[in-house]
């Protein structure tokens, strides 16, 4: 079946076959991971935001709603795999395509984006979303020639069975010519960790594994398996997308409840009842726990249900980014950095100071959390010319090197 003829409740043909109601919550999604890196380098706080004893609600929330994005842009990238084939693409241009992209954002992740953090070449290396991301594509191009029910088996394998993972991964990792490459790799794949890596740089520099790829997969290859429920009509797949969202809600609900499997860290209660919930949604990131994934996948399949109805000027503009995400990324990290130096030097700090990873920011800089929501309003109203601009472009040429960003 070809997308184009798919029915009245997929909306979108703006951009020949894309699925505005997918754009839509990708929209949704950049600007929420924008929001939280407006508050990594705007924010003046002396406390992480998710520890329930310390923090506010207003930063706890901030952070939380974040939480929503790697697991989703992981996810949506299955779907759009899937949308691939069901337009009558060959399994081997998809896996091709997935191979391609896969390995050009491994590159970017560590030149282009790892720069735009640092500033600085000397800084260490954070393999962050965007590494799990491309990682994750070139696992899924060994998939697509396999029914799709044997990857949304390997996905939930992946989210329940994460905690299973033996944790091999302590210690340390040399490649730099003393190690060994399958244990680094392990390294990568798997948990958080730190290595040394050289042969490709001026001396070795260390590379902390934010997010490790293996655990991030499970969304992915579910998104895989789920985007073959778009040749459903839209009133079964409306339901169906519904009920398995409530369903992935409600069980993250009563395992956090009586702290069984599916997250190293339970909750606790705390000095008040507000900070009790606090604690109880706290669910771990890093590596995504089994909680995590259904924490943060649940509610997401419910609003993919309800996006495919929204309409409006205001989803325009949403579906504007969401056509681009990876633009809007790397733009936003170069914009906001360039503001926070600047910022920082009219505060009176030296620029040398400023010109620095942006975590290592002098300890008076920073301003108050509705500063930050004014900050990412603004940046992401001028951002926006940009992004449309870039859309326009990019699909305007879907056939060139654009595709791949």
């Amino acid at each position: 079946m070809n997308l184009s003829q798919t029915d009245e409740g997929v909306a979108g043909a703006s951009y020949g076959h894309r699925i505005e109601s997918i754009d839509l919550i990708r929209g949704v999604v950049i600007l929420l991971m924008a929001l939280d890196y407006f508050r990594d380098f705007f924010a003046q706080s002396f406390f992480e935001p998710t520890d329930p004893e310390l923090t506010t609600f207003a930063f706890f929330f901030t952070r939380w709603i974040t939480h929503f994005c790697a697991p989703a842009f992981l996810f949506l990238a299955g779907t759009s795999a899937a949308l691939m084939l069901q337009r009558e693409k060959s399994a081997s241009e998809v896996a091709l395509f997935l191979l391609k992209r896969g390995f050009l954002l491994i590159v970017l992740e560590l030149t282009v984006i790892s720069f735009g953090w640092n500033f600085t070449f000397d800084a260490p290396l954070y393999i962050q979303v965007i590494f799990a991301l491309g990682a994750s594509m070139i696992l899924l191009s060994g998939l697509i020639f396999l029914p799709p029910w044997v990857s949304g088996a390997l996905g939930l394998a992946i989210i329940f069975g994460v905690g299973l993972l033996p944790d091999l991964v302590s210690g340390y990792g040399d490649y730099g010519g003393h190690g060994n490459f399958w244990h680094t790799l392990w390294l990568i794949m798997v948990n958080q960790s730190e290595f040394k890596m050289g042969p490709l740089t001026i001396g070795p520099i260390t590379a902390y594994v934010i997010y490790p790829a293996i655990p991030w997969f499970g969304a992915m290859a579910l998104g895989f398996a789920l985007g073959s429920f778009y040749r459903m009509p839209s009133a079964k797949r409306h339901k169906t997308f519904l009920y398995l969202g409530l369903g992935l809600t409600v069980l993250f609900v009563i395992l956090r409840f009586f702290k069984g499997y599916g997250d190293p860290s339970p909750w606790e209660p705390q000095s008040s009842g507000l900070r009790t919930v606090l604690s109880f949604l706290n669910a771990s990131k890093y590596p995504p726990s089994t909680l995590f994934m259904l924490m943060t996948l649940g509610p997401f399949l419910i609003a993919l249900t309800y996006a495919e109805k929204a309409r409006g000027a205001f989803c325009d503009f949403l579906i504007t980014f969401g056509r681009v995400p990876l633009f809007f990324y790397v733009l936003l990290i170069y914009v906001a950095h360039m503001v926070q130096v600047f910022m920082g030097i009219m505060d009176g700090n030296l620029i040398a100071e400023m010109l620095d990873p942006y975590w290592r920011r002098p300890e008076n800089f920073g301003v108050g959390l509705f500063a930050v929501y004014v900050l990412w309003v603004l940046l992401v109203g001028a951002l926006y010319p940009l992004c449309r601009w870039y859309g326009e472009l990019r699909f305007s040429r879907h056939r060139s090197l654009l595709s791949y960003f």
